[in-house]
């Protein structure tokens, strides 16, 4: 668990989830005061030194052990860690390193609502067995097979109490059932989760080091129906947010709610939407209801069938051919700019590779439909954006599909600020804000109400907007455009939280002239000036 104050980040670190390597990779970076718990071991075989905070605690703690405490080095730290360890027991349990969401707000509520939040999450499945191998490995605990220890952690049986509140992650990253922090990673793709972090927090990309040695198992082969059972009840919630499977391996490529991760700066816009499931699942009635939220065409498997689709039967050929037909139309709507929601059962793997790439929501309300031919020829989906289950009203999930494809800028996260006239907004103002993008992680763009003054200045302040937001469009949710008054000088007294700095760009960029452009526009009689790259 980490509290930065130096880089205004806080880590909530999930047991088993690869949190003593983030820990480590993320520790040279601290500033004096920063709180880093847990991965006591790990830190001082990698020879992390201790920073004032960690002595200070320790102090604390120990007043009486002042000697060894300031004595202690990179290679001999544990006792000042477990020390400071001891100080937040009154605050975020026996675990210190794994606290829940609201202790840590209760903490600092000031770091809390500044600070970029983040956790890593695993399948609970592989996340229990890996459990089961760390703490049955523990001097102390005892022999005893997989069947026997799930059911002792989950009653926090003798020396298996204190890590009994720990048998969901749930609660170490939402407040009353609702997810508090900024971006959730996933165990199964690490490596690229990770280094999505690090742009994130304007920190160079670093190679997770391996902090614990790992066991070589499959998860699948420790498990009985019982003891599956008694996990999937244990860990409901965190199964079904993030549609975690029992699979046949680590590779799940599943996605967190978007409203519980920040995208990458890549991040492609989907308009093209796959609502699938069981027939009477709910389908078209999600569909219907997230239709006005997008203003998206809506496309119904029935109404295709009797209207286009009439020469098709359901045999397994006519579905597959249903379904590139259906992604065909899609992708024309969808190219136009459009949202557009295909509603229908796509009931295999082949018939979702024959719709196409799309953002799926999969519809799982029921375990049959009306049609037992469709029942037996359905296969659940390896992957899905959004999983709808039987909790929540349609308008419910509409809104949690809506915040996935139409993120909203957070003014209360870190922001880089650009100031200037784009009269007009060119290639050369699009590198500079991408590039702010990707070191803060959103950008507020001021436009300086500049409009009509002179011959400089032909461009208002709706059409600068629109031109931005054109331009922008792959960061949907990441950026915000405001107008500001005639802004000709920027002063600043004593520092007060932010910095002013100058980012240079490469010399083609730089050489971008707004006035050239304007005099082409003039020449070329254009109004709307020269289109800006969306890929440049």
């Amino acid at each position: 668990m980490i509290i930065s104050y130096r880089h205004s980040f806080t880590f909530l670190h999930c047991p088993k989830t690869a949190g003593s390597s983030i820990n480590v990779a993320l520790a040279p970076f601290l500033g004096p005061r920063d709180i880093l718990l847990g991965a006591q071991r790990e830190r001082e075989k990698a020879a992390i030194k201790l920073n004032l905070r960690a002595r200070w605690d320790a102090f604390r703690c120990r007043p009486d052990r002042i000697g060894s405490i300031v004595a202690a080095n990179a290679r001999r730290q544990r006792s000042v860690l477990s020390f400071q360890d001891r100080l937040y027991e009154p605050h975020f349990g026996q675990v210190t390193d794994h606290p829940f969401a609201e202790e840590v707000r209760r903490f600092d509520e000031a770091a809390w609502n500044r600070n970029l939040k983040f956790s890593f999450v695993r399948n609970p499945y592989a996340r229990m067995a890996s459990f089961y191998f760390y703490l049955t490995g523990r001097a102390g605990y005892p022999d005893m097979s997989f069947s026997q220890f799930v059911p002792r952690l989950i009653a926090g049986e003798g020396r298996l109490s204190k890590w009994q509140r720990l048998v969901s992650t749930w609660p170490i990253y939402t407040i009353n059932d609702r997810v508090a922090v900024d971006f959730i990673g996933k165990f199964e793709q690490l490596p690229k989760d990770f280094a999505e972090l690090c742009g994130l927090l304007d920190l160079p990309v670093q190679e997770l080091p391996h902090a614990k040695a790992a066991t070589q198992y499959d998860y699948r082969e420790l498990y009985d129906e019982p003891t599956r059972a008694l996990v999937e009840r244990a860990c409901e919630k965190e199964i079904d947010h993030f549609g975690y499977r029992f699979q046949t391996s680590e590779t799940a490529t599943h996605k967190t709610l978007p409203t519980l991760s920040i995208e990458t700066s890549e991040r492609k816009i989907m308009r093209k939407i796959l609502i699938m499931g069981l027939p009477g699942s709910g389908k078209t009635t999600l569909a219907k209801a997230l239709v006005p939220r997008l203003s998206a065409v809506h496309l119904n498997a029935d109404e295709i069938r009797a209207n286009i689709n009439k020469d098709l039967s359901f045999s397994v050929p006519d579905r597959v051919e249903h379904a590139r037909r259906m992604g065909w139309l899609a992708d024309k709507i969808a190219a136009s700019g459009s949202y557009v929601i295909a509603d229908f059962v796509c009931p295999t793997p082949e018939t979702r590779e024959a719709f196409g790439d799309a953002a799926v929501i999969w519809v799982d309300r029921i375990r049959e439909g009306r049609f037992a031919d469709t029942n037996k020829l359905f296969v659940a989906p390896n992957h899905s954006d959004i999983r709808v289950t039987a909790d929540g009203s349609p308008e419910y999930w509409a809104e949690q599909i809506c915040g996935m494809l139409r993120p909203v800028f957070d003014p209360k996260r870190p922001t880089a600020l650009f100031v200037g006239r784009y009269q007009p907004f060119h290639d050369g103002h699009k590198a500079l804000i991408e590039e702010g993008i990707r070191r803060v992680g959103q950008a507020c763009i001021a436009v300086r109400d500049t409009s009509q003054l002179d011959e400089k200045n032909p461009y208002g302040f709706e059409h600068v907007r629109s031109r931005i937001e054109e331009g922008l469009r792959h960061y949907l949710g990441r950026f915000t455009v405001v107008q500001i008054p005639n802004i000709t000088g920027i002063y600043y007294g004593r520092d007060v939280g932010y910095v002013v700095e100058r980012i240079d760009l490469n010399d083609e960029l730089h050489a971008i002239s707004a006035t050239k452009i304007r005099k082409s526009v003039l020449l070329n009689g254009d109004p709307k000036g020269i289109p800006v790259s969306p890929n440049a």
